[in-house]
């Protein structure tokens, strides 16, 4: 029984701790939940004053009186460190100069500044700091005490019042030294206290239109600036007096006396004068700027016209075909744009030493260019400026030394002429005139300047495209005049050019190949793509060959249809480039050899019958010459003389003879023999021993068959000079035999010299000559009335 009570009472214990520790963990749980939204807070916290510390445009550091322990980034700038790190290592008498201004000391009077903070919770200063580079500026310093975990620290605020001092010093120093100064100077001076002038010099009662500054002084300020400024400058005395930043100077607009309006440039700051902060103001006086800077826009604006009207020009003149439009178009659009009185243009003639009217605008120009207008070099607005090649402007054309009248233009009074020049060289003189004096300036000469220097582009240009015109037209000619096909062609085979010979091939017009390919133009498929059966390339295969390598190749033998009849063309294709060096097409040159080849052949077939010929007569020619010199078999060299012999035929010479060509030394013979040979025609062998104890090598073999070559010809010419040498004896001799018989006229003479003159030269021992028109048998008898003369030579 007891044992059951105690056990229901642990179990009530039990459940009772698990309760409490339900709720404990909700606490924790809670307690977690609240404090991670502390800590963002916390975090967000900090980084807002971070930012803000971070940001700010003073100086803020973290302290306690032993020393430093955090600063911004600004701290760094303004002391001139490089590190926080190196910052909290300092103190501030450390960055302080050893005295200050009162001549304190400055580590005993930062340490007491310190202590007055910690006691009163905020201390507010003036101190003199100290940079690293070793200069040093005041200062205005804000510490501030709060609690920073158990720890109270100090928050040190330094801002930089050099300005303001010197701002101060001015103004003490003009009481003094400087109100002289103040006084006398250019710009408005002026201090402003609760809205009232206390202080004005003479410049700013000038500026506004008051007698001295005495009529100023007591009057509200805001009553002498216009009404559209009077909000601006309110607002900034009121911010400049509230310590945010403004803008140092900024424009606005005063009021004078008599009421005129006055552009001033307004420059501020805060001072102390007379124990309060009061608003010093420099008030300059920038009407005439701002008129000049109006009348600058003004000029931009006009200027910014007439550079889009120049650019409007310049793009019509070149779009003028031809140079006479292009000049009409020059002087109408200057005339009428610019509104002048006239415009016309000259260009230099070397053959008159002047400069000639080559179009001037509209009646007055056609009178002139009808009159044959010219003027001298180096006379006149125009001859001047074509003479040195610079503007001359004459604003008023009866006052200046260069003008001369124009009795085709009686209303010029101003006149202005600008050369249009490429480089240095003078292509012409531009020319406008004005009915008003001075009314042409300088602006109208930058103007036309400009003008001129588009136009001479455009004269080049034009002058360009011409040659260029003429230059194709002469291509053209020269290209449509060959015999030969030109054409051009691009990467799909189709022709981009031709000539009149490769259209007049195919019956067509060249403007009616372009555009086709060779299918399309009717040549067989064979020959456009090849048939590799027959041999045949095709026109597109030996394209794409160029196409492919970006080389020239040549294709001798390409096979033409031209009206059902193969011909044979020599064709040249080289490949054609862009600028960007990529091969876009070919350029081929054929030329129809047909005729050539067939020639070629006939004279291939005369050659070698002449060939035949030659030999022939070669082989009959040294068969009558070994007959006629009776020349022996063969001829030996034993190393000591020349001799002939009879058994030199020997097989292996034979064999040589037959096969013609040299058969080496051999183990069974030590002979190497190689036929003679003439024009393919063997006239004989050279055989050679061999030295049994230094055999042939084979550069020696090479020699050898050198020498025989050369030794062939030397023998042919040998022979053919004996020949020629036996023709010309013959010759000779008939000459002399000739010339002996026509010594005298009588017959019976005449046949008697002869026989003896044949006899002689012939060597015979008789000679006989019967005359008549009978049988042989009868002139021999002496029958039918014939005579026959008989003459004996011993």
């Amino acid at each position: 029984m007891y044992e059951q009570e105690e056990i229901l009472r642990l179990r009530s214990q039990v459940a009772a701790l698990e309760q409490s520790l339900a709720v404990c963990e909700q606490a924790v749980s809670e307690q977690a939940a609240n404090l991670e939204r502390t800590i963002n807070e916390l975090q967000q916290s900090e980084a807002r004053f971070r930012a803000i510390y971070e940001g700010s445009g003073d100086a803020i550091m973290l302290l306690t009186p032993e020393g430093f322990f955090d600063c911004n980034q600004y701290t760094l700038e303004l002391f001139g460190v490089e590190t926080k790190e190196a910052f909290t290592a300092l103190h501030p008498a450390d960055i302080s100069p050893p005295l200050q201004p009162d001549g304190r000391e400055s580590l005993p009077a930062a340490l007491e500044q310190i202590q007055i903070a910690y006691q009163q919770g905020r201390n507010r200063f003036e101190w003199l700091h100290r940079r690293t580079d070793g200069t040093d500026f005041p200062a205005e310093v804000l510490l501030s005490a709060f609690k920073l975990g158990k720890e109270r620290v100090l928050q040190g605020t330094v801002r930089d019042i050099t300005e303001r001092k010197q701002v101060e010093q001015a103004l003490r120093d003009s009481e003094t030294r400087y109100s002289g100064l103040v006084k006398q100077a250019k710009d408005g001076v002026l201090v402003i206290q609760n809205n009232i002038l206390t202080f004005v010099n003479q410049a700013l009662a000038d500026i506004l239109g008051y007698a001295s500054p005495e009529e100023l002084i007591g009057t509200h300020f805001i009553d002498h600036v216009a009404p559209v400024s009077k909000q601006l400058i309110a607002d900034r005395v009121r911010q400049r007096l509230a310590g945010e930043d403004v803008p140092s100077m900024y424009e606005a607009q005063l009021q004078c006396q008599d009421g005129t309006i006055k552009d001033v440039e307004v420059s501020g700051s805060v001072i102390e004068y007379q124990g309060q902060l009061t608003n010093l103001g420099l008030i300059r006086d920038i009407t005439e700027r701002k008129q000049l800077e109006a009348q600058i826009t003004e000029s931009l604006a006009r200027r910014g016209q007439w550079v889009q009207t120049t650019t409007e020009i310049a793009q019509e003149i070149a779009a003028a075909p031809e140079l006479e439009e292009l000049f009409e178009r020059v002087v109408t659009l200057i005339k009428d744009r610019f509104d002048y009185y006239h415009a016309q243009v000259f260009r230099y003639d070397p053959d008159q030493d002047a400069v000639v009217l080559v179009t001037g605008y509209g009646e007055p120009g056609r009178q002139m260019l009808v009159a044959g207008h010219t003027l001298p070099m180096g006379r006149g607005v125009v001859g001047t400026a074509a003479a040195t090649g610079r503007s001359i402007l004459a604003s008023d054309a009866a006052q200046d030394k260069d003008w001369r009248p124009n009795r085709f233009l009686p209303d010029t009074k101003g006149e202005l002429a600008v050369p249009i020049k490429l480089r240095d060289r003078v292509l012409g003189i531009l020319d406008v005139q004005s009915d008003r004096a001075d009314a042409l300036t300088q602006d109208d000469q930058l103007l036309l300047e400009s003008l001129c220097g588009q136009i001479a582009i455009a004269i080049e240009q034009q002058q360009l495209r011409e040659a260029q015109a003429e230059e194709h037209n002469l291509m053209r000619t020269i290209i449509d005049t060959t015999p030969d096909w030109i054409f051009i062609k691009d990467r799909e085979h189709r022709y981009r050019l031709v000539n009149k010979s490769y259209a007049d091939a195919k019956h067509l017009k060249p403007e009616d190949v372009i555009g086709k390919n060779d299918l399309e133009l009717g040549s067989p498929e064979e020959l456009v793509k090849g048939d590799p059966e027959k041999g045949i390339r095709g026109f597109w295969a030996d394209d794409r060959q160029v196409l492919e390598t970006g080389e020239t190749h040549i294709y001798p033998d390409d096979q033409v249809m031209i009206d059902g009849v193969r011909h044979i063309f020599h064709t040249i294709k080289a490949p054609l480039r862009d600028a960007t060096g990529q091969v876009w097409g070919v350029l081929a040159f054929a030329r129809d050899v047909t005729e050539r080849d067939q020639a070629a052949a006939r004279m291939e077939e005369t050659m070698q019958e002449l060939e035949r010929l030659y030999r022939a007569s070669t082989r009959e020619g040294w068969q009558a010459l070994r007959e006629a010199a009776r020349l022996a078999p063969g001829y030996q060299f034993d190393q000591i003389d020349v001799r002939p012999v009879d058994d030199v035929w020997t097989p292996k010479i034979e064999q040589a003879v037959q096969e013609s060509t040299l058969i080496p030394p051999s183990s069974e013979d030590s002979v190497a023999v190689a036929p003679l040979t003439v024009r393919g025609e063997i006239i004989g062998a050279l055989g050679v021993y061999d030295d049994p104890q230094r055999e042939l090598a084979p550069d020696e073999l090479d020699l050898l068959q050198e020498i025989l070559e050369q030794g062939s010809l030397a023998l042919e010419s040998a022979r053919l000079y004996q020949d020629s040498q036996r023709r010309a004896a013959r010759e000779q001799l008939v000459g002399e035999v000739t010339a002996h018989i026509r010594e005298t006229l009588d017959v019976d003479k005449v046949l008697q010299t002869a026989l003896r003159e044949i006899a002689e030269a012939m060597g015979a021992s008789k000679a006989e000559v019967r005359l008549g028109s009978g049988p042989v048998s009868e002139l021999t008898s002496g029958g039918n009335g014939h005579d026959a003369y008989k003459g004996k030579v011993e």
